[in-house]
């Protein structure tokens, strides 16, 4: 009781500290993580699902597919997910959740008369019809040219770099470009935030669902 109520607080604060900045913290999720491998060294029959996932969430955030956070917060709330493959069954409702919550929340901005048939469609057929509408959004939102002065560590490259293998930047990637003479390079913004899709993912799959809402009480 006690546990879910915990891990409840975490997926919260993670939903909520990414909402509001576009990150998760470390010092959330790591801990997490941490203690998630803990409990699957003890119940080894879960090891491999987590381990899996883990080399899975990294190689997507190398390649600017998913943010770090999110990998670490999948992994840290997964002994509290009763399904088999936790990890992915709870990355994969997060993501049909915030695939649909941006599909609406884009194409309302773009194109409102495509979302009239939502309200008239029942949930599943609505959720695959708002996931549609996200995959159909024009790529140009999500795609900005910079300077190499104003990047930061983090950001996401749109389009590969020769000189470089992997999509998201450190501090040593921009000072490597500086040093190649690239002067601008196009990176992604206004990116869907997972952390409260997660949260809200958790809170659908938890056993009961009110153990975890009881702690917001």
């Amino acid at each position: 009781m006690q546990g879910i109520k915990l891990a409840g607080l975490v997926a919260a604060i993670g939903g909520v500290w990414d909402a509001f900045t576009e990150e998760i913290p470390d010092w959330i999720t790591v801990p997490g993580a941490l203690l998630s491998l803990f409990y699957y060294l003890l119940h080894p029959q879960g090891l491999p699902s987590f381990l899996l996932f883990g080399l899975v969430g990294y190689l997507l955030y190398r390649y600017g597919q998913i943010g770090g956070g999110d990998v670490l917060l999948v992994l840290a709330l997964s002994p509290f997910i009763k399904y088999p493959f936790p990890e992915f069954f709870l990355f994969f409702t997060s993501l049909i959740l915030s695939s649909s919550f941006y599909g609406i929340l884009f194409t309302l901005q773009t194109r409102p008369l495509l979302v009239l048939p939502l309200p008239f469609l029942p949930l599943p057929f609505a959720l695959l019809y708002a996931s549609l509408l996200a995959a159909t959004t024009d790529k140009k939102l999500f795609v900005r040219e910079v300077r190499v002065e104003e990047l930061r560590p983090e950001d996401i490259l749109a389009e590969p770099v020769p000189s470089l293998n992997k999509m998201v930047l450190g501090k040593k990637d921009i000072e490597r470009l500086r040093e190649i003479g690239i002067k601008r390079v196009k990176i992604m913004v206004n990116l869907p935030r997972m952390g409260p899709f997660i949260f809200l993912a958790f809170i659908l799959l938890s056993h009961p669902p009110a153990q975890v809402l009881s702690l917001l009480l």
